[in-house]
């Protein structure tokens, strides 16, 4: 009876299963096979390209109570500027103490660093790889004194800045500044690029000014034949003023070009008529030879 009941069950099962009884095995388990069979064969496709991903922001984190052989792996993060094909590297340096240059390589290590989300412990040694010719050895010289000296490696980007800024930035640069500033005149440069070297000056100043001040210094900086005729313009703001003169400088060249130039009367050279040499009759003395004619 027993064995009658487990014959039962067995074969209730088969035909549950969806069989008519003559397999022994239940069709989802070869989807489930199947499944993992495909998964398996994902995992092997995309492990290498992971691999080659890898970048310097990637790090692997291993279980200090483990065996030291067994480590979990984190997947690499994804980059939306290398999905989208653009890739943005931080420019090299080589130590010219070019004020404007330095300024604009610091400005752009910083928007890389925000851009690309790279660790604190990591920024160092990138901007490091990034130095060359005078740069490049003047680090390695500040890593040796600082090693000589009994002091701590440079380990965050503000303080590797701050070495930067004093060996490659003048002093003196931000009161050259305010000189360039306040003595800024257009003379023969054209609206726009006086108009750029207004406000690059103006921005390394850092110089809190009203909005009446700016424009006043610059309308004081422009050319006396733009500046009289804007200031006859109604304007509100500085753009107002920067549009103004493009447009007076405009005018004042399509002038110049439609002008026609004034011819110059012919001069007139006088004639001279020449009075001819009169000679008159030789006289003899009374040797009988006859002297040469006097010329008067």
């Amino acid at each position: 009876m027993a064995e009658f009941r487990r014959n039962h069950r067995y074969n209730h099962r088969r035909y549950a299963a969806g069989g008519n009884g003559d397999y022994d095995h239940d069709p989802r388990e070869e989807e489930i096979v199947r499944l993992q069979q495909r998964i398996k064969e994902l995992e092997l496709r995309y492990e290498p390209r992971e691999e080659e991903e890898r970048t310097e922001s990637d790090y692997e984190w291993r279980n200090p109570f483990g065996d030291g052989y067994n480590y979990h792996r984190e997947p690499p993060p994804i980059d939306p500027l290398r999905s989208l094909g653009v890739r943005v590297e931080i420019p090299e340096f080589e130590g010219r103490v070019q004020p404007d240059e330095f300024i604009e390589w610091i400005h752009t290590v910083e928007r890389v660093f925000d851009l690309r989300d790279i660790p604190d412990n990591l920024k160092v040694k990138l901007v490091a790889t990034k130095l060359r010719k005078h740069a490049s050895l003047w680090w390695e010289h500040v890593r040796k004194k600082r090693l000589q000296d009994g002091k701590q490696k440079v380990k965050t980007w503000d303080k590797m800045k701050k070495l930067l800024t004093a060996k490659f930035l003048p002093a003196n640069h931000r009161q050259d500044s305010y000189l360039d500033y306040h003595n800024l005149k257009q003379h023969n440069l054209s609206v726009e690029d006086f108009i750029m070297e207004f406000e690059k000056l103006r921005m390394r100043c850092g110089v809190d000014e009203d909005e009446e001040q700016v424009i006043a210094r610059f309308l004081g900086a422009l050319r006396s034949d733009i500046s009289d005729v804007v200031q006859l313009q109604p304007y509100w703001t500085f753009d107002d003023v920067c549009r103004l003169a493009h447009r007076v400088e405009k005018q004042q060249k399509g002038k110049a070009k439609v002008t026609p130039s004034r011819p110059t009367a012919p001069t007139r050279t006088p004639t001279v008529t020449p009075i001819p040499n009169r000679q008159g009759p030789i006289k003899a003395d009374g040797s009988g030879s006859s002297a040469p004619p006097t010329v008067l």
